[in-house]
C-alpha cells in the first residue's frame, strides 16, 4: 500500500515520481518549494531522500531555503545523510548546507549515518570536518547513535576525531547510556531499522577506555551496564560499586 503521507502536494509528488519536467512547472506556477509537502518535510527534503541533483539544483535555483528544519527528519542535508544519497549530500554541502545543523529526532547529519549506517555519508561529513560533538536529536550526539545502533567502527571513528563521552544530551543521557539502553533484537518501531546487536560490549570497552563515567549512565540502566562491565572488567565493576556506595569522585584509570 501506497503511504498516503509521502506527499502532501503536486510539487512534491512530482519530485518522488522523478518527473523534472513537472517540478519545473509547477514552480513556474508559482508553488512554493518552502512549504512541507512529504513524510520528509519541503521539496528539497523530498529531493533528497531520492537522490536527485537535477531536481535539488533547480529547487536551489527557485528560492528552497537550504537549512530549513521540517519534522523528525531535520534538514535536507540530514535527509540525504540518512538515505546514504551520497551524490545529493556532497552537492548540498557544496551549495552551502550546514553540516552541522540539527532538527527534529535525527539530529545532526553525522547522527542520521549512524541511525541508518551510511557509511559512505558518514566518511564524506567527517572528511568534510563534521563537527562530532554537536547535539541534537533523540541520541544525544553522532556518537550517542552509533553507540545506540551497535555501530562499532562508527564509534571508534568518532572517538579518535575527539567525540565527547561526557556529553549529557538525549534520550539516554550519555553515549555510554545509549550503548547499554539498546535492546537486543532486529528491528526498532520508529525507524525500522536493523540494530546490530553483535559489538555491546565492544562499544561499552570503547567508551569506557575513552573516559565514560557509569555514574552518568541513568538510573534505570545502571543494572545493564554494571552486568555489562562485570564481564568485560570485573575491577572497574567492583571500583564503581565501592565508589556509588561511599559517595567517591575518583576516576579508575583503564
Amino acid at each position: 500500500m501506497e503511504n498516503p503521507n509521502r506527499y502532501r502536494n503536486d510539487l512534491c509528488r512530482a519530485i518522488f515520481e522523478g518527473k523534472i519536467e513537472r517540478v519545473r512547472r509547477f514552480l513556474e506556477r508559482g508553488d512554493d518549494p518552502n512549504v512541507a509537502g512529504s513524510e520528509y518535510g519541503a521539496a528539497l527534503s523530498a529531493a533528497a531522500a531520492v537522490g536527485r541533483k537535477d531536481i535539488i539544483k533547480l529547487l536551489l535555483d527557485n528560492s528552497a531555503k537550504i537549512d530549513r528544519v521540517d519534522g523528525k527528519f531535520g534538514t535536507a542535508l540530514t535527509v540525504a545523510a540518512y538515505f546514504g544519497q551520497t551524490n545529493a549530500l556532497e552537492l548540498l554541502l557544496d551549495r552551502g548546507a550546514d553540516i552541522n545543523k540539527a532538527g527534529g529526532q535525527l539530529g545532526t547529519p553525522l547522527a542520521a549515518t549512524a541511525i541508518n549506517n551510511k557509511t559512505g555519508a558518514f566518511d564524506i561529513l567527517m572528511n568534510r570536518r563534521a563537527d562530532v560533538n554537536t547535539e541534537g536529536g533523540d541520541y544525544g550526539t553522532a556518537l550517542g547513535a552509533a553507540a545506540y545502533w551497535g555501530r562499532t567502527e562508527m564509534v571508534g571513528r568518532l572517538l579518535e576525531e575527539g567525540a565527547r563521552v561526557d556529553i549529557v544530551s538525549g534520550m539516554y543521557d550519555t553515549a555510554l547510556g545509549a550503548a547499554v539502553a539498546r535492546p537486543l533484537q532486529t528491528n526498532h518501531s520508529d525507524y525500522s531499522l536493523q540494530l546490530q546487536p553483535e559489538g555491546r560490549e565492544e562499544i561499552v570497552a570503547l567508551l569506557l577506555r575513552a573516559g565514560a563515567d557509569i555514574r552518568k549512565v541513568p538510573a534505570r540502566y545502571q543494572k545493564e551496564v554494571m552486568q555489562i562491565v562485570n564481564k568485560i572488567r570485573p575491577d572497574l565493576a567492583e571500583y564503581y560499586y565501592l565508589s556509588w556506595t561511599s559517595q567517591g569522585n575518583q576516576q579508575l584509570e583503564w
